[in-house]
């Protein structure tokens, strides 16, 4: 259903050892496919400096998208990181940054 992305695909945690980290683009490719399939768009579709409320993120979607991340990418989140970063960039660079602070 959804399209590899390189490097997307391997869990934050099973990169411990690795100096490369998942990077903010990468994420936000994910994000953007996740966002897609919920609302049967197209990933190209979906502009990732919009804000999820705008994108048509509810709730319950909200969750979906934090549960998509924290199992591809290994990382922990609170409900709140949707309100704290509003758009899927925001969101991606926050998680992007957060690995790398663990990383070093």
């Amino acid at each position: 259903m959804f399209r590899t992305i390189p490097d997307a695909d391997i869990p934050l945690a099973a990169m411990a050892g690795c100096t490369s980290r998942p990077q903010a683009g990468a994420i936000v490719r994910v994000l953007a496919e996740r966002i897609a399939a919920l609302r049967r768009l197209d990933p190209a579709d979906i502009d990732t400096e919009r804000s999820f409320n705008e994108l048509g993120v509810d709730s319950l979607d909200a969750m979906t998208l934090l549960g998509d991340i924290e199992e591809r990418f290994g990382v922990v989140l609170d409900a709140a990181e949707i309100y704290d970063h509003p758009t899927p960039a925001a969101l991606a660079q926050a998680i992007a940054a957060r690995s790398s602070a663990h990383a070093a």
